[in-house]
């Protein structure tokens, strides 16, 4: 719940790289090698891995409605 409840201060690879509890990676941050740091293919789009989270998080109560999502094309200016 933490995790939900907090998905916007998280950094998921610091998180990865190692077995940390939530409140360690700002201990950690100068030391971990996250250039190394092979990531699970759910997370290499960390928009919509967070998105999906909000989503968890309502479903589960925690969280506000999340805003829809914005497709990639729209919100652009049409060419002229």
């Amino acid at each position: 719940m933490d995790i939900l409840r907090d998905i916007e201060n998280i950094d998921f690879s610091l998180l990865y790289s190692g077995s940390l509890c939530l409140d360690e990676p700002s201990r950690i941050k100068r030391l971990a090698r996250c250039d190394c740091i092979k990531l699970p293919t759910f997370m290499v789009d960390l928009d919509t891995y967070k998105h999906q989270l909000r989503w968890i998080g309502y479903i589960n109560g925690i969280l506000p409605k999340p805003q829809p999502r914005r497709s990639k094309g729209e919100g652009k200016a049409a060419p002229i």
